[in-house]
């Protein structure tokens, strides 16, 4: 099967093409209690409408404001706002992300944070860049932190509904690798 062409014009940043394989690793969610437990730590208030969601699908948004393949993120300022971030995890896309995090960051520091959802993967091109951001904390392999839609998942029948920390048709899905969150936030917040 060939793959799709990018879904971009020449020249972008960032390309969504259509996935080669089944399962959409651009589709995993945050549980609902995960997002507002960790978010709730750094804001007063509920995070939801606090924060700007730079990664959204259709049916998997956190925050009231988000971006996505649509109206993609990497289109607008990431400035003087808070910033919750889980993107797809491909080496990519993380770079281009923490890059742009750093740049726009420098513009309005003291009003602007983000909190990303990463993979620890130590060996990744990207993973120096982290060294600019503030470790909140680390998922274990094996944690249910995340949904993902039960379309094209193998052996769905035996996941588990995600029910109202997912929405419908939503599963949970195990970690395979340890996670960790981290943030950027300026001095003078």
């Amino acid at each position: 099967m060939r793959a799709a062409p990018p879904l971009c014009a020449a020249g972008c940043t960032v390309c969504a093409t259509v996935p080669a394989a089944p399962r959409d690793r651009a589709d995993w969610q945050w549980t609902v209690d995960e997002f507002r437990y960790v978010l709730s730590k750094l804001c007063t208030g509920d995070p939801a409408d606090l924060f700007v969601e730079l990664f959204s699908a259709a049916g998997n948004e956190l925050c009231k404001k988000s971006y996505s393949l649509k109206d993609s993120a990497f289109d607008h300022q990431w400035v003087s706002e808070s910033f919750y971030a889980n993107p797809p995890f491909e080496s990519s896309i993380i770079f281009s992300m923490l890059n742009k995090m750093l740049t726009d960051f420098a513009a309005s520091p003291g009003n602007t944070r983000f909190v990303i959802v990463l993979p620890k993967w130590t060996s990744a091109p990207w993973w120096s860049l982290l060294r600019h951001f503030e470790l909140l904390h680390e998922c274990s392999t094996g944690a249910r932190i995340f949904t993902a839609p039960g379309i094209a998942m193998f052996a769905a029948a035996k996941l588990t509904p995600a029910g109202d920390q997912g929405g419908p048709s939503r599963f949970f899905i195990v970690v395979g690798a340890p996670l960790f969150w981290s943030h950027l936030i300026g001095r003078g917040s």
